[in-house]
């Protein structure tokens, strides 16, 4: 918006306002009105006054504050009638008093800074919108979105200069306040608010996470093969669990499961619960020795000779994991037993699924070479030292033996 005034602030007391196209009153483009505008010497007796009249029913609706720049002096001013409260804030510390006490209080016949006339000044406003026909998530992220596009230009045009200042008025504040800032808040804004930047707070956690486990697994590994179909077997068990969540409803009570910040914890949480189904896999597979046969017939006795090792133990650590989180199913809160029995039951079911099933053929199709091993005589001399994690035959019947040694 454009302001237009006289010079000073004596005569007529009007302020023509011309507003934009992007004006968040929606007055329309060109459209000008008149407001009444006074300097502060001016505008707080008056608003004394209205506190005192009407005003007194929206006397919550702002915040103001005492000009005393620091504890002590906040402590001296509340030594009056008017209770003071020192606020530590990101937007500007500040000493806090109740409007309608301390303006009442004020006599502004006396100078300023006196004990009659301390000088308060309101530091925050607030208005009240009502908003209706909000029933499921879309309704309430379309009205989280509908008002933040009419708030955040205005925090972001004052910032820039665009609005703020008014032309020949030297008493107007103009974009040099640091602390403006204009926001929406409520109930509806605290819980729902996190639907607006879900997916990408999911995108962006997932792709950091898988991104962790290729470089580490590589690491260990030094197959590159390999650790992408690690990778792709957890985005797999990911993939499918997220795709339970709008199916739940089938199994659950209506509505079933949300995509919302405690199902998104659980998300990120089967990342790591994943690996533990399929690294151990890729471990062994990458550690067998090879067979002396070509091809995916090697990966294929290797595959086998990783799984008949290492199958058995995972699907024990699964049945206790079963286990410990049955007890949650009992728990009395439909909310525990849906995003964290439910959840984790199904993770555990897919993780296993992946990593047991789906995990050995892709070795099997796509597995690097084992890991070199020198058959020296240190083996031959020293059964018992061996390679971490390695597998050697050690007797005639060529029963394996797992070796943690160094």
């Amino acid at each position: 918006m454009v302001g237009s005034g006289p010079a000073d602030c004596t005569g007529a007391e009007n302020l023509n306002v011309t507003t934009s196209a992007t004006n968040l009153c929606e007055l329309g483009a060109g459209v000008t009105r008149s407001y009444r505008y006074a300097p502060s010497a001016e505008f707080y007796p008056r608003f004394k006054a209205f506190l005192e009249g009407t005003g007194a029913l929206q006397a919550g609706g702002f915040v103001c504050k005492s000009p005393a720049t620091n504890g002590a002096d906040c402590n001296e001013h509340g030594r009056s009638a008017v209770a003071t409260t020192w606020v530590d804030s990101k937007f500007g510390s500040y000493c806090r008093v109740n409007c309608l006490v301390a303006f009442g209080a004020t006599d502004y016949s006396k100078p300023a800074g006196t004990a009659a006339n301390r000088g308060y000044t309101i530091h925050a406003a607030r208005s009240s919108v009502n908003v209706d026909g909000l029933i499921d998530i879309p309704d309430y992220k379309e009205g989280i979105i509908t008002c933040r596009e009419q708030v955040d230009p205005c925090l972001e045009n004052y910032e820039s200069g665009a609005i703020g200042a008014i032309a020949g008025y030297t008493e107007a504040p103009g974009p040099v306040d640091g602390y403006f800032w204009a926001y929406p808040t409520g109930y509806f804004y605290q819980y729902y608010d996190q639907y607006l930047y879900l997916s990408d707070l999911m995108r962006d956690a997932l792709a950091l996470g898988l991104a962790s486990i290729l470089v580490s697994t590589f690491l260990f590994t030094l197959s590159v093969r390999s650790s992408l179909c690690l990778v792709i077997v957890i985005l797999m068990s990911v993939v499918e669990l997220i795709g339970v969540i709008p199916e739940s409803s089938a199994v659950l009570p209506d509505p079933g499961l949300r995509l919302n910040a405690f199902s998104l914890v659980n998300i990120i949480s089967a990342v790591g619960l994943s690996v533990e189904w399929s690294s151990y896999i890729l471990s062994q597979f990458i550690n067998e020795p090879s067979t002396g046969l070509s091809g995916m017939a090697d990966r294929d006795a290797r595959v086998i000779n990783a799984m008949t090792f290492m199958g058995p133990p995972i699907v024990h650590a699964s049945i206790t994991t079963i286990i410990s989180i049955c007890f949650l199913a009992t728990n009395a809160l439909g909310f525990i037993r849906e995003y964290y029995f439910f959840m984790f039951f199904i993770m555990v079911l897919i993780g296993n699924f992946n990593g047991l099933v789906v995990l050995p053929v892709l070795l099997s199709l796509l597995g690097d070479e084992p890991i070199p091993y020198a058959e020296d005589s240190t083996v031959e001399t020293d059964p018992g030292r061996k390679s971490l994690f390695s597998l050697r035959q050690n007797n005639p019947n060529g029963k394996k033996e797992a070796a943690f040694g160094f």
